[in-house]
Protein backbone atom coordinates (compact mmCIF):
# COMPACT_ATOMS: atom_id res chain seq x y z
CA UNK A 1 0.00 0.00 0.00
CA UNK A 2 1.49 3.33 -1.09
CA UNK A 3 1.94 6.12 1.46
CA UNK A 4 -0.18 9.24 0.98
CA UNK A 5 0.96 12.53 2.53
CA UNK A 6 -1.89 14.89 3.39
CA UNK A 7 -0.68 18.48 3.89
CA UNK A 8 -2.81 20.73 6.10
CA UNK A 9 -1.74 24.38 6.61
CA UNK A 10 -2.91 25.48 10.05
CA UNK A 11 -3.54 29.09 10.94
CA UNK A 12 -5.81 30.29 13.76
CA UNK A 13 -8.35 27.50 13.24
CA UNK A 14 -8.60 26.19 16.80
CA UNK A 15 -12.40 26.04 16.63
CA UNK A 16 -12.43 23.65 13.66
CA UNK A 17 -9.20 21.69 14.02
CA UNK A 18 -10.54 18.65 15.90
CA UNK A 19 -13.28 18.11 13.31
CA UNK A 20 -10.77 18.42 10.50
CA UNK A 21 -8.24 16.00 12.05
CA UNK A 22 -10.99 13.55 13.02
CA UNK A 23 -12.24 13.33 9.44
CA UNK A 24 -8.68 12.35 8.43
CA UNK A 25 -8.29 9.87 11.30
CA UNK A 26 -11.52 8.16 10.18
CA UNK A 27 -10.26 7.49 6.64
CA UNK A 28 -10.57 3.90 5.48
CA UNK A 29 -7.15 4.17 3.81
CA UNK A 30 -4.53 3.04 6.31
CA UNK A 31 -1.21 4.52 5.18
CA UNK A 32 -1.58 8.29 5.58
CA UNK A 33 1.10 10.70 6.72
CA UNK A 34 -0.52 13.92 7.92
CA UNK A 35 1.71 17.01 7.88
CA UNK A 36 0.04 19.84 9.77
CA UNK A 37 1.99 23.03 9.09
CA UNK A 38 1.40 25.56 11.87
CA UNK A 39 1.92 28.90 10.10
CA UNK A 40 2.58 31.03 13.16
CA UNK A 41 -0.88 30.68 14.72
CA UNK A 42 -1.66 33.03 17.61
CA UNK A 43 -4.82 31.38 18.97
CA UNK A 44 -3.30 28.15 20.29
CA UNK A 45 -3.93 26.17 17.10
CA UNK A 46 -0.32 24.97 17.03
CA UNK A 47 -0.52 23.55 20.55
CA UNK A 48 -3.91 21.96 19.86
CA UNK A 49 -2.53 20.40 16.68
CA UNK A 50 0.24 18.80 18.76
CA UNK A 51 -2.34 17.35 21.19
CA UNK A 52 -4.52 16.05 18.36
CA UNK A 53 -1.49 14.57 16.60
CA UNK A 54 -0.68 12.49 19.69
CA UNK A 55 -4.31 11.45 20.06
CA UNK A 56 -4.97 10.46 16.45
CA UNK A 57 -1.62 8.88 15.58
CA UNK A 58 -2.69 5.93 17.74
CA UNK A 59 -5.61 5.37 15.34
CA UNK A 60 -3.27 4.07 12.65
CA UNK A 61 -2.16 7.21 10.81
CA UNK A 62 0.94 9.34 11.39
CA UNK A 63 0.27 12.95 12.39
CA UNK A 64 3.25 15.32 12.46
CA UNK A 65 3.08 19.03 13.30
CA UNK A 66 5.67 21.41 11.87
CA UNK A 67 5.89 24.96 13.22
CA UNK A 68 7.04 27.97 11.21
CA UNK A 69 6.86 31.74 11.31
CA UNK A 70 3.80 33.18 9.62
CA UNK A 71 4.44 33.35 5.89
CA UNK A 72 1.11 32.55 4.30
CA UNK A 73 -0.62 29.45 3.06
CA UNK A 74 1.62 29.07 -0.02
CA UNK A 75 4.78 28.85 2.09
CA UNK A 76 3.09 26.35 4.41
CA UNK A 77 2.11 24.07 1.54
CA UNK A 78 5.57 24.37 0.00
CA UNK A 79 7.17 23.28 3.28
CA UNK A 80 4.85 20.29 3.28
CA UNK A 81 5.92 19.36 -0.26
CA UNK A 82 9.58 19.47 0.79
CA UNK A 83 9.05 17.39 3.95
CA UNK A 84 6.57 14.82 2.61
CA UNK A 85 7.56 11.15 2.80
CA UNK A 86 4.57 9.84 0.87
CA UNK A 87 4.42 8.47 -2.67
CA UNK A 88 1.44 10.77 -3.25
CA UNK A 89 0.52 14.29 -2.15
CA UNK A 90 -2.86 15.67 -1.15
CA UNK A 91 -3.88 19.02 0.36
CA UNK A 92 -6.62 20.03 2.77
CA UNK A 93 -7.70 23.27 4.44
CA UNK A 94 -7.80 23.37 8.23
CA UNK A 95 -11.54 24.05 8.51
CA UNK A 96 -12.76 21.54 5.92
CA UNK A 97 -13.82 17.89 6.11
CA UNK A 98 -13.37 14.79 3.94
CA UNK A 99 -15.56 11.74 3.49
CA UNK A 100 -14.34 8.42 4.88
CA UNK A 101 -13.41 7.03 1.45
CA UNK A 102 -11.82 10.25 0.15
CA UNK A 103 -8.16 9.22 0.25
CA UNK A 104 -8.80 5.64 -0.86
CA UNK A 105 -10.92 6.74 -3.83
CA UNK A 106 -8.34 9.17 -5.18
CA UNK A 107 -5.40 6.85 -4.42
CA UNK A 108 -7.06 4.01 -6.31
CA UNK A 109 -7.79 6.29 -9.28
CA UNK A 110 -4.18 7.48 -9.61
CA UNK A 111 -2.63 4.09 -8.86
CA UNK A 112 -4.60 1.88 -11.22
CA UNK A 113 -3.62 3.87 -14.34
CA UNK A 114 -0.19 5.04 -13.11
CA UNK A 115 -1.16 8.70 -13.46
CA UNK A 116 0.63 11.85 -12.29
CA UNK A 117 -2.52 13.62 -11.18
CA UNK A 118 -6.20 12.94 -10.50
CA UNK A 119 -8.68 15.79 -9.99
CA UNK A 120 -12.13 15.40 -8.42
CA UNK A 121 -15.02 17.66 -7.50
CA UNK A 122 -16.33 18.85 -4.13
CA UNK A 123 -19.42 19.74 -2.14
CA UNK A 124 -19.99 23.15 -0.50
CA UNK A 125 -21.42 22.34 2.93
CA UNK A 126 -22.88 24.50 5.70
CA UNK A 127 -21.86 24.14 9.33
CA UNK A 128 -25.20 22.40 9.87
CA UNK A 129 -24.25 19.77 7.30
CA UNK A 130 -26.49 21.00 4.48
CA UNK A 131 -25.08 20.71 0.97
CA UNK A 132 -25.30 24.21 -0.51
CA UNK A 133 -23.70 23.57 -3.89
CA UNK A 134 -20.89 21.63 -5.44
CA UNK A 135 -18.83 20.82 -8.49
CA UNK A 136 -19.01 17.54 -10.38
CA UNK A 137 -16.37 17.17 -13.06
CA UNK A 138 -16.73 15.63 -16.49
CA UNK A 139 -14.05 13.84 -18.51
CA UNK A 140 -13.28 16.49 -21.14
CA UNK A 141 -9.99 18.41 -21.15
CA UNK A 142 -11.54 21.63 -19.78
CA UNK A 143 -12.90 20.00 -16.61
CA UNK A 144 -9.54 20.13 -14.84
CA UNK A 145 -9.39 23.91 -15.40
CA UNK A 146 -12.70 24.33 -13.59
CA UNK A 147 -11.15 22.86 -10.46
CA UNK A 148 -8.16 25.00 -9.42
CA UNK A 149 -8.26 24.70 -5.64
CA UNK A 150 -5.33 22.81 -4.09
CA UNK A 151 -7.60 20.20 -2.55
CA UNK A 152 -9.85 17.55 -4.16
CA UNK A 153 -6.85 16.13 -6.02
CA UNK A 154 -3.96 13.72 -5.61
CA UNK A 155 -0.52 14.09 -7.18
CA UNK A 156 2.49 11.81 -7.54
CA UNK A 157 5.19 13.25 -5.26
CA UNK A 158 8.01 12.46 -7.68
CA UNK A 159 6.18 14.30 -10.48
CA UNK A 160 5.83 17.45 -8.34
CA UNK A 161 9.44 17.45 -7.23
CA UNK A 162 11.00 16.56 -10.58
CA UNK A 163 9.19 19.49 -12.17
CA UNK A 164 9.92 21.87 -9.26
CA UNK A 165 6.23 22.63 -8.81
CA UNK A 166 5.53 24.91 -5.86
CA UNK A 167 2.88 27.43 -4.82
CA UNK A 168 3.59 31.06 -5.73
CA UNK A 169 3.32 33.78 -3.10
CA UNK A 170 0.48 35.86 -4.55
CA UNK A 171 -2.35 37.82 -2.95
CA UNK A 172 -4.76 36.16 -5.37
CA UNK A 173 -4.43 32.84 -7.16
CA UNK A 174 -1.50 31.03 -5.54
CA UNK A 175 -3.37 27.74 -5.96
CA UNK A 176 -4.29 28.51 -9.58
CA UNK A 177 -0.66 29.12 -10.52
CA UNK A 178 0.37 25.78 -9.00
CA UNK A 179 -2.40 23.74 -10.56
CA UNK A 180 -2.26 25.15 -14.08
CA UNK A 181 1.50 24.58 -14.09
CA UNK A 182 0.91 20.94 -13.15
CA UNK A 183 -1.48 20.63 -16.10
CA UNK A 184 1.23 21.90 -18.43
CA UNK A 185 3.75 19.29 -17.31
CA UNK A 186 1.89 16.05 -18.01
CA UNK A 187 -0.87 14.42 -19.99
CA UNK A 188 -1.21 11.66 -17.41
CA UNK A 189 -4.18 13.41 -15.82
CA UNK A 190 -7.67 12.17 -15.10
CA UNK A 191 -10.77 13.98 -13.84
CA UNK A 192 -13.37 12.00 -11.93
CA UNK A 193 -16.93 12.82 -10.86
CA UNK A 194 -16.36 11.89 -7.20
CA UNK A 195 -17.24 14.63 -4.67
CA UNK A 196 -15.72 13.49 -1.38
CA UNK A 197 -14.17 16.81 -0.32
CA UNK A 198 -16.39 19.02 1.82
CA UNK A 199 -15.53 22.69 1.41
CA UNK A 200 -17.15 24.13 4.52
CA UNK A 201 -19.03 27.41 4.37
CA UNK A 202 -18.05 29.42 7.42
CA UNK A 203 -18.81 33.12 7.84
CA UNK A 204 -15.38 33.90 9.29
CA UNK A 205 -13.17 31.66 7.15
CA UNK A 206 -10.44 33.13 4.94
CA UNK A 207 -11.90 31.41 1.87
CA UNK A 208 -15.24 33.12 2.47
CA UNK A 209 -13.75 36.60 2.90
CA UNK A 210 -13.96 38.47 -0.38
CA UNK A 211 -10.89 40.45 -1.22
CA UNK A 212 -11.56 44.09 -2.06
CA UNK A 213 -8.27 45.89 -1.49
CA UNK A 214 -7.20 47.62 -4.68
CA UNK A 215 -3.68 46.18 -4.59
CA UNK A 216 -4.95 42.61 -4.66
CA UNK A 217 -4.78 42.24 -8.41
CA UNK A 218 -4.73 38.87 -10.23
CA UNK A 219 -2.34 40.24 -12.87
CA UNK A 220 0.94 39.37 -11.03
CA UNK A 221 -0.17 35.74 -10.73
CA UNK A 222 -1.31 35.60 -14.37
CA UNK A 223 1.96 37.11 -15.62
CA UNK A 224 3.87 34.54 -13.57
CA UNK A 225 1.67 31.78 -14.96
CA UNK A 226 2.22 32.86 -18.57
CA UNK A 227 5.97 32.91 -17.93
CA UNK A 228 6.17 29.52 -16.22
CA UNK A 229 3.89 27.88 -18.79
CA UNK A 230 6.18 28.95 -21.62
CA UNK A 231 6.71 26.96 -23.70
CA UNK A 232 3.32 25.29 -23.65
CA UNK A 233 3.79 21.54 -23.34
CA UNK A 234 0.49 19.81 -22.53
CA UNK A 235 -1.84 22.82 -22.46
CA UNK A 236 -3.32 24.20 -25.68
CA UNK A 237 -2.97 27.92 -26.40
CA UNK A 238 -6.74 28.44 -26.53
CA UNK A 239 -7.16 26.64 -23.18
CA UNK A 240 -4.71 28.89 -21.37
CA UNK A 241 -6.12 32.00 -23.05
CA UNK A 242 -9.66 31.04 -22.05
CA UNK A 243 -8.48 30.35 -18.49
CA UNK A 244 -6.90 33.82 -18.25
CA UNK A 245 -10.07 35.49 -19.53
CA UNK A 246 -12.18 33.47 -17.11
CA UNK A 247 -9.94 34.38 -14.18
CA UNK A 248 -10.26 38.09 -14.91
CA UNK A 249 -14.04 37.78 -15.23
CA UNK A 250 -14.14 35.88 -11.94
CA UNK A 251 -12.13 38.61 -10.24
CA UNK A 252 -14.41 41.37 -11.51
CA UNK A 253 -17.67 39.61 -10.62
CA UNK A 254 -16.27 38.71 -7.17
CA UNK A 255 -15.27 42.33 -6.63
CA UNK A 256 -18.58 43.76 -7.86
CA UNK A 257 -20.73 43.29 -4.72
CA UNK A 258 -18.06 44.53 -2.29
CA UNK A 259 -16.61 47.66 -3.88
CA UNK A 260 -17.86 50.92 -5.36
CA UNK A 261 -18.87 51.15 -9.01
CA UNK A 262 -16.14 53.69 -9.78
CA UNK A 263 -13.42 51.34 -8.51
CA UNK A 264 -15.06 48.38 -10.20
CA UNK A 265 -15.09 50.05 -13.62
CA UNK A 266 -11.50 51.21 -13.20
CA UNK A 267 -10.37 47.68 -12.36
CA UNK A 268 -12.24 46.28 -15.37
CA UNK A 269 -10.62 48.85 -17.66
CA UNK A 270 -7.13 48.13 -16.33
CA UNK A 271 -7.54 44.37 -16.60
CA UNK A 272 -9.01 44.56 -20.11
CA UNK A 273 -6.11 46.77 -21.22
CA UNK A 274 -3.62 44.25 -19.85
CA UNK A 275 -5.47 41.35 -21.49
CA UNK A 276 -5.46 43.04 -24.90
CA UNK A 277 -1.71 43.53 -24.60
CA UNK A 278 -1.19 39.83 -23.91
CA UNK A 279 -3.93 38.45 -26.17
CA UNK A 280 -4.86 41.12 -28.76
CA UNK A 281 -7.42 38.85 -30.44
CA UNK A 282 -8.83 37.09 -27.39
CA UNK A 283 -12.38 37.74 -28.64
CA UNK A 284 -11.70 35.22 -31.42
CA UNK A 285 -10.90 32.40 -29.02
CA UNK A 286 -12.89 29.41 -30.36
CA UNK A 287 -13.88 28.37 -26.84
CA UNK A 288 -15.79 31.58 -26.12
CA UNK A 289 -19.50 31.02 -26.62
CA UNK A 290 -22.77 30.27 -24.88
CA UNK A 291 -22.47 26.53 -25.54
CA UNK A 292 -18.77 25.91 -24.88
CA UNK A 293 -16.68 24.70 -23.22
CA UNK A 294 -19.21 21.93 -22.75
CA UNK A 295 -18.33 21.14 -19.12
CA UNK A 296 -18.32 24.81 -18.01
CA UNK A 297 -21.36 26.21 -16.23
CA UNK A 298 -23.87 28.23 -18.26
CA UNK A 299 -23.40 31.30 -16.04
CA UNK A 300 -19.62 31.35 -16.58
CA UNK A 301 -20.00 30.88 -20.34
CA UNK A 302 -22.47 33.77 -20.42
CA UNK A 303 -20.35 36.28 -18.49
CA UNK A 304 -17.25 35.45 -20.55
CA UNK A 305 -19.26 35.84 -23.76
CA UNK A 306 -20.56 39.22 -22.60
CA UNK A 307 -17.05 40.33 -21.65
CA UNK A 308 -15.69 39.33 -25.06
CA UNK A 309 -18.56 40.33 -27.32
CA UNK A 310 -20.08 43.47 -25.83
CA UNK A 311 -18.56 46.94 -26.30
CA UNK A 312 -16.60 47.89 -23.22
CA UNK A 313 -19.07 50.53 -21.99
CA UNK A 314 -21.98 48.06 -22.24
CA UNK A 315 -20.10 45.39 -20.33
CA UNK A 316 -19.41 48.07 -17.71
CA UNK A 317 -23.15 48.45 -17.23
CA UNK A 318 -23.42 44.67 -16.77
CA UNK A 319 -20.89 44.90 -13.93
CA UNK A 320 -22.73 47.85 -12.39
CA UNK A 321 -25.97 45.83 -12.46
CA UNK A 322 -24.14 42.88 -10.92
CA UNK A 323 -22.87 45.25 -8.23
CA UNK A 324 -26.35 46.25 -7.11
CA UNK A 325 -27.79 42.72 -7.38
CA UNK A 326 -24.87 41.32 -5.40
CA UNK A 327 -25.16 43.94 -2.65
CA UNK A 328 -28.84 43.14 -2.15
CA UNK A 329 -28.05 39.43 -1.79
CA UNK A 330 -25.19 39.97 0.65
Amino acid sequence: MKKVTLIIPVYNAKKYLRQCFLSVANQDYQNIEVLAIDDGSTDGSGELAEDLAREFTSKGHTFTVLHKENGGVASARNLGIKKALGDYLMFMDNDDLIQEDYVSTLEQAIEEEDLDLVVSGFKRVSEEGKVLSGMKLGEDSWSKFRMISPWARILKTSFVRENALYFGDFLIGEDSSFNVNTYNKTNKIKTISYQGYQWMYRETSVSNTRQKEEDQSPIPMLEYLLKTCSPLEYIKKEELEYFVVKFLCWHQTSLAPVTGTKTLLRVEKEERKWLKKIYPDFQKNPWIGLTKPKSETASVRMIISLFARLPEFLYGWVLVLYHFVGRRKS
